[in-house]
């Protein structure tokens, strides 16, 4: 009798812990009817990049929900590899194999392109990311290597930080500072100018997320098996760790709410979830709207009091932070 309690609990918790809750969208809208194989939001919302098969290419404006900008096959590179919607300077850069295109936003003109190759000469590009002013593109290759180009000056460095498929790249201008990550299972701060590493850590299995805060001073790192942690940026000192009954959890997305300890993540389907990184606690999760198995969630970014939201099924869905998090 006791038995049949304990384990009575014992599932009673389990269910409890890993059941979405019923949480719903301030709106939602739907962009393509297409499966939608790449996607991104501008950091402010107003605009948002969808690639669907072909590859074709659309830039929406969100408060009209009309096309600002669209590309055929044609014009983008056969297997788009990686895409960057940087709003501030106007630009898009589409990344194929070995090239990087440079559109100009909205008109749709073709301003150049660079050809960039990894090390290993079988190489092909993983990983795209420009800096806040526009001057820097940091490419990363599935070698582990990643290219670092000056629009200024029009030089372009190369280093070796990975040795493997590179995942993550972020660019911290003030300090002269790469985070990059990498299925080698190695989340590396280095310096930009000189490739010297600050420091490394090294994970049981091949990177899955690798986000930097807004506030620039902390490091969310998951692998792909069962380990994720929050680290300080100037050190990599391990913060904290999230916590959570089933054996084995790992995201693909990852962000943190400015000014706060709470943090957002995404599994590699539909299923967000609020932690508190200063006790690795998970406060609550829940589903974005889908309508197939294969739904993923492509993109998010966090606008004031608002998380935007992106689906492979072309949704847009708008939630209310202050009212997820008012009883946490």
């Amino acid at each position: 009798m006791v038995r049949w309690l304990l384990v009575s609990v014992m599932v009673f918790l389990l269910l409890g812990c890993s059941d979405p809750t019923s949480t719903h969208p301030s709106s939602r809208h739907q962009y393509s009817d297409a499966l939608v194989l790449r996607g991104q939001l501008s950091y402010d919302g107003e605009q948002l990049l969808l690639v669907v098969e072909g590859p074709n290419l659309a830039l929406w404006d969100t408060t009209s929900k009309r096309v600002l900008m669209s590309l055929s096959e044609t014009q983008l590179p056969d297997k788009i590899r990686a895409i960057v919607l940087h709003k501030p300077s106007q630009q898009l850069l589409v990344a194929g194999d070995e090239l990087v295109q440079f559109w100009n936003v909205p008109e749709g003109t073709l301003q150049g392109t660079l050809r960039a190759s990894g090390v290993d000469e079988l190489a092909r590009i993983s990983q795209l990311t420009m800096s806040d002013n526009g001057a820097l593109v940091a490419i990363g290759f599935t070698d582990g290597s990643v290219s670092i180009a000056d629009k200024n000056t029009e030089k372009m460095n190369q280093f070796m930080p990975h040795s493997s498929n590179v995942i993550a790249i972020h660019i911290i201008e003030d300090r002269l500072m790469m985070v990059t990550g990498s299925h080698d299972g190695v989340v590396n701060a280095w310096n930009m100018q000189t490739g010297q590493s600050y420091y490394q850590q090294e994970y049981a299995s091949r990177l899955s997320s690798v986000s930097v805060s807004n506030e620039r001073d902390k490091i969310f790192v998951a692998d792909s098996l069962k380990t994720q942690q929050v680290l300080a940026i100037d050190d990599g000192q391990v913060l904290n760790e999230l916590a959570y009954i089933t054996r084995f959890k790992w995201f693909r997305q990852a962000l943190f709410i400015p000014k706060t300890p709470w943090l957002i993540t995404s599994t590699p389907k539909s299923e967000l979830s609020i932690w508190d990184t200063s006790s690795g606690k998970e406060m609550q999760s829940w589903q974005i709207d889908t309508h197939s198995s294969g739904t993923t969630l492509l993109d998010m970014v966090i606008v004031d009091d608002t998380l935007l939201t992106l689906s492979s099924e072309g949704v847009v869905e708008s939630w209310t932070l202050s009212e997820m998090i008012a009883d946490l």
